[in-house]
């Protein structure tokens, strides 16, 4: 039986917890239908809200109770890591002022909000006042947690609390693997890609079919329609999935071309159904509370490219994209229309990018972010260094900043050191499918067959439900009995694309 100290100190933590689910409902509202006038008293809100949590966390009695709960040898592996998860944050916060996070989480929600009115405008320097207030914050925080973890380098300090057991050096030796292997494989199916006939992508539709297309795009993957329960599909500038509670995680998707409609709708639905399907008993506890990018990004990754670009899927869900746009691609034959949302084709876009050339994506703004917080980079140089990467990168170059650096909302709001994440994931989805399959062999007739069930029931058994009872590497090496590893992701790959064209 737990010790009274331990029980105490969880019932206390379910409260700081329903002050985060409130955030949640906070930041629904402000990506959805917050009225810009409204962002100076929701700034004040949300610094409320972070308020109440730091008292939380820093009042004497939670320090009493944890510290008694760490000492009671009587706890079991499940108790324990809960305390591990609450002991990194308590050592976190400790680190931390209070006022310090107080203002960051303020002026993030502020700089958000400024960045989607320079985003529409194409100024930069509308939100460079604001973003450097903003990055000093996070530079202050990133030198204490260094501190804290005795690591010379801020970056490091930041990716070590976002993604726990990751390192700059080891994230650095997974991308020059990536990268190797991706530039090659770039350049090849580039040249096979341009000769498809890919005109039809600029034919349009209504508004009402995109929202047509996403809700039968997510039901597939049994996050349900707007007429369930427990789903909701709002518009943004920017796709996220909120979570407002244990029942009420919310995906959003912004109506722009129906092509990234569909495959952000397949994106956002893999962090809902990951977040819908944490184990119910252990809800307000520290195991269901806490994710990294990586194994976040592993989920929406996974669903958007290993099954909503498979061919199985496009099997299946074809008739229905055709009934849906009621026959506005009738001539388009499923071969062409697989191939094309398949094409590789360098890009300025990340979230529009292929799967062949989206990891460099990320690779880019890694690297830019190293060279942030190592000083050798400064923000109104962003732009330039920007377009700059995108050339050596990809070979070319955006046309303005709106669709350059201000394209992503992560450095305008709380998300640095979160980019790794995207490209981690594929390196873990990779891994995980190929274990999957051995698992579920079945798996790709059950696709075509309109049944999610077998994938569904493997993330659920194997990622899902064990929330955050084990790091991320850990996590990878417990299901499939190896260590990370990039070499299925370049499988993967080889193998889709060997036979694409």
């Amino acid at each position: 039986m737990p010790s009274v100290s331990y029980d105490s100190l969880m019932r206390k933590f379910k409260k700081i917890t329903m002050i985060a689910s409130l955030e949640g409902v906070l930041n629904w509202d402000s990506e959805t239908t917050l009225p810009y006038n409204a962002v100076e008293h929701r700034t004040k809100q949300v610094m409320f809200l972070n308020d109440l949590k730091q008292k939380s966390w820093g009042s004497p009695d939670f320090a009493k109770l944890l510290e008694t709960s760490l000492k009671d040898e009587s706890l079991d592996y499940f108790q324990k890591r809960n305390l591990e998860l609450i002991n990194r944050e308590f050592l976190r916060r400790q680190k931390l002022p209070p006022d310090l996070m107080s203002k960051l989480m303020g002026q993030s929600k502020k700089t958000n909000e400024i960045w989607k009115r320079a985003k529409s405008k194409n100024q930069f320097s509308m939100v460079l006042p604001d973003l450097e207030v903003l990055f000093d914050l996070n530079n202050q925080v990133a030198v204490k947690l260094a501190e804290l973890y005795g690591l010379d380098d801020p970056y490091d300090a930041l990716i070590s609390t976002r993604d726990y057991g990751f390192s700059v050096s080891k994230i650095s030796s997974i991308f020059n693997e990536n990268r190797n292997f991706l530039v090659p494989m770039v350049k090849k199916l580039t040249e096979k890609s341009e000769t498809l006939d890919t005109r039809f992508l600029s034919r349009e539709i209504s508004k009402k079919q995109k929202q047509r297309l996403a809700e039968r795009t997510v039901e597939f993957f049994t996050y349900k329609s707007n007429s369930d329960e427990h789903a909701a599909i709002g518009e943004v500038e920017h796709p996220l999935t909120i979570a407002c509670g244990p029942r009420d995680v919310r995906v959003t998707v912004k109506y722009e071309k129906w092509e990234k409609v569909l495959f952000s709708a397949s994106h956002e639905v893999g962090h809902g159904i990951h977040r819908w399907n944490y184990n119910p008993e252990w809800e307000g506890l520290p195991v269901n509370s806490y994710s990294w990018p990586s194994l976040g990004e592993c989920n929406s990754r996974y669903t958007e490219n290993k099954i909503g670009k498979s061919r199985e899927f496009w099997e299946h869900y074809y008739p229905t994209f055709q009934e849906i746009t009621k026959g506005r691609f009738a001539d388009i034959g499923l071969d062409q229309f697989y191939q094309v949302i398949n094409r590789v084709e360098p890009g300025i876009s990340r979230m529009k990018a292929d799967e062949v050339t989206y990891g460099l994506h990320i690779i880019i703004r890694f690297e830019i972010e190293r060279e942030l917080f190592a000083g050798k980079v400064e923000l109104k140089d962003l732009p330039q260094v920007w377009n700059d990467k995108y050339e050596e990168y990809l070979g070319v170059q955006p046309p303005d900043d709106t669709v350059g650096v201000m394209q992503d909302l992560h450095w305008y709001n709380v998300y640095w050191a979160y980019f790794q994440g995207y490209a981690l994931g594929d390196v873990m989805g990779s891994q995980l499918h190929n274990h999957m399959v051995t698992q579920y062999p079945e798996w790709s007739d059950s696709i075509r067959n309109g049944d999610y069930s077998p994938v569904y029931d493997y993330f659920v058994e194997h990622i899902y439900s064990v929330g955050a009872m084990y790091d991320p590497l850990d996590l990878i090496k417990n299901v499939t009995g190896e260590d990370l590893t990039t070499k299925y992701l370049h499988q993967y790959l080889t193998d889709k694309y060997s036979n694409m064209f």
